[in-house]
């Protein structure tokens, strides 16, 4: 069988679609978590005069996984909030450059911001940095979620600059 350019493109872009929708449906799962783990607790306190030690910890480390994960794909379906009242007076081609340019300036940031997260990861695992609650949680596990939502979001962030590096250069329909 012989692999052409085309249809190794066409592998990588299924591949490349499939990360948001994989990345928003485990936000959804820990979404579904935390809220499971806030009623869980409230229910307890409320019916049961029980209170589970780790259910406001856990949760509060699955909202990185919930912004940021599903970040990659709110940018795949251009889902994010948008203050366009300057430039949706713009025509067509220039609004295409200033989305390009937001795109690759977002890109910078999530880098920089990338960056730092994994220093937090790797410094929290050496020094065994722990959570401050009851538990005394590993946080460098608790943090590693931020720079893997970080990547996710940095990678659409890419593929949106390709997508609209076509348009902008190329005329490609979007």
């Amino acid at each position: 069988m012989v692999t052409t350019k085309e249809s190794l493109f066409a592998s990588a872009r299924k591949v490349l679609d499939l990360i948001p929708k994989l990345s928003v449906i485990t936000a959804g799962f820990a979404l579904a978590a935390m809220t499971g783990l806030i009623v869980a607790e409230v229910v307890g306190r409320g019916l049961f005069r029980v209170s589970i030690p780790f259910s406001i910890e856990y949760a509060e480390y699955l909202i990185p996984v919930i912004a940021l994960w599903g970040a990659a794909y709110a940018l795949s379906v251009r889902g994010h909030v948008r203050a366009d009242i300057f430039v949706s007076r713009l025509s067509a081609r220039p609004r295409l450059w200033f989305d390009l340019m937001g795109y690759i300036v977002g890109l910078a940031f999530v880098i920089i911001l990338g960056i730092q997260t994994v220093d937090l990861v790797v410094t929290s695992f050496k020094f065994g940095y722990t959570s401050m609650y009851p538990l005394a949680t590993p946080l460098g596990w608790a943090r590693l979620v931020l720079p893997i939502g970080l990547s996710l979001f940095g990678l659409q962030l890419v593929v949106e600059i390709v997508r609209m590096a076509k348009l902008v250069f190329l005329s490609y329909k979007y």
